[in-house]
Order: structure tokens, then C-alpha cells, then sequence
């Protein structure tokens, strides 16, 4: 990741360029994808906006959601592109795909002009980008020609501080703060183990659930937040078997929510070892799993491209898929795989608020969250995972270093889950 250029300039010296490819932004309470085709602006993403295309469709055609989601699941298993797909089926116009898209690209540029985001980090997909309807792509000059006469700025302010140094206050406060201090909070829970000691609003019993209590918090994990399309789960663990959760709207800023429940964490980062011995480690790349798996190839390459990227695999839930992936750094085969296996118990607890996870919502991201993601602040690395659309369901992990943000993890994992999907061979393995 560089951040020596502000990120729309950087956007700017690609278009002139004409390039190809992604281009990842990320900051401390937001990231940001732009994907260009020779030059022109072909999609983007930001992480505060997380349904604009879709609504501004739904509100331009008057598509039911349910037929959304089959023209959406269709493109998926065809490797498709939607827009063109929307029209062929006679769903929408060309000028109401365009109208959604400039509108989406136009939210994510205004996220890239201001000082949210800092990094970026340039991905070249010249050959996966080539069959994009060049009818649907815009100009980039055109598009930031009205940012251009606005000094750019930042719309939102850090969330208050919620822990004294000095004096700290007691746990029993933490979840009334949480509450009332950070928008897009649904409830809040202060836990002693899995029992509930305070909730707001009120409760008679945890909404949490113990699976994901005990796969996480219990089991070394400082920070935890589970993202779906119907809202996030997050957890900090607080010492003495206390934890504070709460659970975020669909529609929550997640970095500022995340970033104040980080300030109450309680944890610390493993300095153990020389910087000669982590040196020497650094260099030493490793590969698990079949050396013909389909997506090897695919994960080997991100973690060339990505340095803050200590490792990169896929498993399964069920023990249907063999596990894959590729690594390098202090981080181990035998220690990932004991990361990512123990931390894949959440995402198969049965109980707790996504126990109704599968179920249709009333929103759909055109990224797929239907399926969940999650991070985990371990205390040495950060530990991203995503379920991947496939038969049966895979999931994709990156271990981060710990010194990176958590923005840039987020980041990496989007790019590297579309890139995935993409994959037209899975097999069974890998």
C-alpha cells in the first residue's frame, strides 16, 4: 500500500494512463474500490454506501427484490455482468443501469476525495476487465470535474472517546455508552462469560448466543465483528471472562462503530522474538494443499502483491472442501490453519442473531453479502474470512499483520473475494 499520493490523483494518473484493473483505497473508518477499463471508470465501491446501486435501481424500475436476487444469483453462476444482464432480461433500460451505476461511482468518489482514505494499492486486471461493455464505463474527468471546485472534506468526526485513562470506568457503564454514543447501535450487551450481566435496551436473556461467545472471545480473540447483509455482531473482550457486544443496522457506519468499541479491548500485541529472527521467517514462503488447486494460483498472486498480507487460504465448513493456501511471514502453516479452523466455529454456530442468516433481506449488495465476513483481532495478526458463493460454500482467509489497519484487511479481503469468484473451475478441493 502507498499513501505519498491523495487517492483521487492517483485515480486520476491511472485514467490518463488508460488502465486496467482495481484500485483499493482504505482508511481508518473507510475503503474504497475502483475498477477502470482503459482509463474509464467501469465500477465502484465504498464501505459507507454499501446498497446505493441497488436502491437506485429498485427506486428507478420499481424491480421486487425477490427478482433481484434471481437475476443476481444468475449472473453469479454464469459469471455474467449484472448490467447487461438486467437489460437482456428486460428488467431495466440501458439508461437506468447507467443512471445507478454513475450514481454508486459518484458515492464512492466523493468517500475517495476526502481525508478519510489514505492507502491505496493498484491491482492490474487487464485481462479479466477486457470483456466489460464498454457502454457502461464514464469518464473521470467529467465525473470529479464539480469535486474539483470543492476543497475536499471530511463528513464525519471520530467517535467520542469512551475510555479514561485516568479513570476508567466501571463495565456496567460500557454498554449504556456504547448505546448511546455510537449511531446505528440496535442493542448492547455486557457479558460475564456467556451470562448476561447488563443489556440496553433491556433483556431478559443474551441475543448474542454462546457459540459465538465461545469461539471467539473465550478463545483468545480480543476484537470480533460478523458482518451480513442484515447488520454486524461485534464483541471486545473486556478481562476476567467479561465481554461487551452489540449489534449494528444494516446501514451503521461500521469503522467508527468498530472504532470505539476497539478503544475498550482489552489485549496485547505479541512482541516476542528478535526483528532478525522475523526477518529471516519473513522470507520463507510456505503452500498447503493440493499444488493443482483452482485457486492457489489466485491466492499465491495476492499475497506477492499485498506485503501486509502474512497469509491467504480456502477452506470449507463442512469438510467437503480440502483446505488451500499459500503464506509467508511469523505466521506458520500449522499456526494459520489452527487460526482459521478454530475461528470457522462462528461462522457455524447455530444460535445467536444470525442463526437466521440464509434467510432473503430486504437489501442486496450486488457484492454478495448475503454471505457473511468476519474479523477477528488475534494477538498477533488480524484474521479476515468471507463465505464465497460456491457449491459447497468456501471460505476465503487472510491473515494480516497486526501493525496494518484494520480498513486495509477489509480492503484486501473484497478485492480478493471478487477475484475468487471468478474462479469457473472449483472442483471439489480448493
Amino acid at each position: 500500500m502507498t499513501s505519498d499520493v491523495h487517492p483521487l490523483q492517483k485515480l486520476r494518473r491511472l485514467a490518463a494512463q488508460e488502465a486496467s484493473g482495481e484500485l483499493i483505497c482504505s482508511g481508518a473508518s473507510a475503503e474504497v474500490h475502483v475498477y477502470l477499463q482503459r482509463g474509464r471508470i467501469a465500477w465502484a465501491t465504498d464501505s459507507e454506501h454499501p446498497f446505493a446501486f441497488t436502491r437506485h435501481l429498485q427506486q428507478a424500475t420499481q424491480i421486487d427484490t425477490e427478482s433481484f436476487r434471481d437475476i443476481l444469483e444468475s449472473c453469479k453462476r454464469e459469471k455474467r455482468p449484472l448490467g447487461e444482464t438486467l437489460v437482456s432480461w428486460g428488467a431495466a433500460s440501458w439508461e437506468d443501469v447507467r443512471g445507478a451505476l454513475r450514481h454508486q461511482i459518484e458515492l464512492a468518489l466523493s468517500v475517495l476525495g476526502g481525508d478519510e482514505v489514505a492507502q491505496t494499492l493498484f491491482l492490474d486486471r487487464t485481462r479479466q476487465f477486457a470483456p466489460y461493455n464498454g457502454d457502461l464505463t464514464f469518464d473521470i474527468e467529467e465525473l470529479v470535474a464539480e469535486m474539483d471546485a470543492q476543497t475536499p472534506t471530511s463528513s464525519k468526526s471520530p467517535p467520542p472517546p469512551l475510555v479514561s485513562i485516568d479513570d476508567p470506568p466501571p463495565r456496567s457503564v460500557h454498554a449504556r455508552r456504547i448505546f448511546e454514543h455510537v449511531e446505528g447501535v440496535v442493542w448492547t450487551e455486557l457479558l460475564d462469560r456467556t451470562s448476561l450481566v447488563e443489556a440496553m435496551p433491556p433483556a431478559d436473556a443474551s441475543r448474542v448466543g454462546c457459540g459465538a461467545v465461545e469461539s471467539t472471545v473465550l478463545d483468545g480473540a480480543e476484537l470480533v465483528a460478523i458482518r451480513s447483509d442484515g447488520g454486524t455482531l461485534a464483541g471486545v473482550t473486556l478481562g476476567d471472562g467479561h465481554s461487551l457486544w452489540c449489534r449494528l443496522s444494516a446501514d451503521a457506519t461500521f469503522g467508527v462503530a468498530i472504532s470505539a468499541l476497539s478503544q475498550l479491548a482489552v489485549g496485547a500485541r505479541d512482541e516476542s522474538g528478535n526483528d532478525a529472527e522475523r526477518e529471516t521467517v519473513r522470507n520463507e514462503a510456505w503452500v498447503v494443499g493440493a499444488a493443482d488447486a483452482p485457486s492457489l494460483g489466485d491466492l499465491r498472486d495476492f499475497v506477492q502483491r499485498a506485503p501486509e498480507v502474512l497469509a491467504a487460504l480456502v477452506t470449507g465448513l463442512d469438510g467437503e472442501v480440502s483446505p488451500c493456501g499459500v503464506g509467508r511471514g511469523r505466521v506458520d502453516p500449522e499456526r494459520a490453519m489452527s487460526i482459521v479452523r478454530r475461528r470457522a466455529k462462528v461462522l457455524s454456530c447455530s444460535d445467536g442473531p444470525f442463526r437466521d442468516a440464509s434467510a432473503p433481506s430486504a437489501e442486496i449488495d450486488t457484492a454478495g453479502l448475503a454471505y457473511r465476513s468476519l474479523v477477528i483481532r488475534e494477538h498477533d495478526v488480524w484474521c479476515f474470512g468471507a463465505e464465497l458463493s460456491t457449491t459447497p460454500v468456501r471460505v476465503v482467509w487472510l491473515l494480516v499483520a497486526r501493525a496494518s489497519s484494520q480498513g486495509l484487511g477489509w480492503a484486501y479481503l473484497t478485492s480478493l473475494s471478487r477475484q475468487l469468484m471468478r474462479v469457473r473451475d472449483w472442483g471439489r478441493h480448493g
